[in-house]
């Protein structure tokens, strides 16, 4: 008596590997589209990050300054340079040459006010003040990333502050 064992045809061993595949290339896919999602929101999220606390904190200086050294302050342009005094204290806000935001007090070396991991492209501030008025500082910032090109993504922020005399 002859057993006929039941095997796989070849055409079902190729219908097999074809689902299999399919689900392989399925599930790589998905994991790329995962890892560019966060590394995106990596980005957007460093990008804002770095554009509201460097806007926040010279709005802040700002606030608390006595008056615009308006003979050493840029405005209306692109980079802008703003000079502030508070009490003994001279502060200018300014761009490094790597579009860094850097504030230096009375001619000391500049700190950093963002990372490297972003660009300011560009830093505009305007002179809103009214001849008798306390000063008025509006500042435009548009931040963008410094990862490279794969992922490219920008920032733009504007707001003003007065002087409290």
């Amino acid at each position: 008596m002859i057993i006929h064992e039941r095997a796989f045809t070849l055409v079902e061993v190729l219908i097999y590997i074809g689902i299999i595949g399919a689900v392989i290339i399925s599930f790589m896919s998905f994991t790329l589209f995962i890892s560019h999602a966060r590394t995106t929101a990596e980005v957007r999220q460093e990008v804002q990050s770095n554009a509201r606390t460097a806007l926040d904190f010279m709005l802040e200086r700002i606030r608390g300054a006595n008056q615009i050294n308006e003979g050493a302050s840029v405005f209306d342009a692109h980079p802008g340079v703003l000079a502030l005094v508070q009490g003994g204290t001279n502060r200018v806000f300014s761009l490094d040459g790597n579009g860094t935001l850097v504030m230096a007090e009375n001619g000391n070396a500049p700190i950093s006010l963002t990372s490297k991991k972003v660009k300011v492209s560009a830093l505009i501030f305007t002179n809103l003040s009214q001849q008798g008025t306390r000063g008025n500082i509006r500042i435009q910032l548009i931040v963008e990333n410094n990862f490279g090109k794969d992922i490219s993504y920008e920032y733009n922020l504007q707001s003003a502050a007065s002087l409290r005399q």
